[in-house]
């Protein structure tokens, strides 16, 4: 693993590229592993970096949100290694070697997820940015009030601000509403399971559902194809020590995830990149 740190200015490139929507099958998929770690959360199942993550009095499960999915898609089309700045909380996952967008849906939730070994217990209570340990995809992930998301997973010739080693690979973005990640707010609130669902909300297997939501629910969807116009624009990119990426390999290809990090306190504040 190693620490990617981006400066300069850099001239942004896009070539012509056919992109779709992603089926109800790739839909499903992504929001039930959304929400089968949240569970696992709230159940009291998870070993963080220095013991076992408490119950969630709160854990909102997810629903899937083609509006929310406009907006991914819309960024994951630009194939552009680098945070939106204006679609509330994200995640990003870049691959290679992989072509099954189902199995990258997965894969990319499960990467983000897995940064919950670098996370202390105490910040439950009172989420904080450590300077030295990547934690914010996963606090993303099973923040207790984000409740929607939407995704897109873009296929790319090349991908702007990474190596050749991810031509031809995929991009994908995830954006939740609302969103988490400030700092000193509680990544959700600890306590008996579903003890305090919000109104209007019902205790679903651990989870707080709306009316007829189902957490582990098919999505329908439809897989219409989309031309992307070539673009070139300057993007400028300012290194700092709260922006972060992480590059792994395997056999199969690469893996490489983005940061959503924060600086102050206020739903006002945008904690992205």
């Amino acid at each position: 693993m190693r620490i990617i740190f981006f400066f300069s200015c850099l001239v942004l490139a896009i070539s012509a590229f056919t992109q779709r929507r992603l089926t109800a099958e790739e839909r499903a998929a992504i929001l039930n592993q959304h929400n089968m770690y949240k569970r696992k959360v709230a159940n009291g199942q998870q070993e963080a970096r220095d013991g076992k993550l408490p119950t969630a009095a709160d854990m909102r499960a997810y629903e899937y949100d083609v509006s929310i999915e406009d907006l991914a898609f819309e960024w994951a089309s630009n194939c552009v290694w680098k945070h939106s700045s204006d679609h509330g909380g994200e995640n990003i996952y870049a691959v290679s070697g992989e072509d099954n967008v189902t199995a990258i849906a997965i894969s990319s939730v499960d990467s983000w997820f897995s940064e919950v070994k670098g996370f202390n217990v105490s910040n439950v209570a009172d989420f904080e940015v450590d300077p030295n340990v990547v934690t914010g995809h996963f606090t993303q992930v099973i923040w207790g009030k984000s409740y929607r998301l939407g995704c897109a997973i873009a296929h790319c010739s090349s991908i702007e601000n990474l190596s050749s080693g991810f031509d031809n690979g995929y991009f994908a973005v995830c954006n939740y509403e609302d969103r988490g990640n400030y700092i000193s707010w509680p990544v959700y609130t600890s306590g008996d399971i579903c003890s305090k669902c919000p109104d209007g909300t019902t205790c679903e297997d651990s989870l707080c559902v709306l009316p007829l939501e189902s957490t582990t629910a098919s999505v329908q969807s439809t897989t219409e194809e989309y031309s992307v116009q070539s673009t070139t624009e300057e993007y400028p990119v300012q290194s700092t020590t709260e922006e972060y990426s992480t590059q792994s390999t395997t056999e199969e290809g690469s893996g490489e995830e983005g940061g959503v990090t924060g600086t102050t306190v206020g739903p006002d504040n945008v904690k992205i990149f």
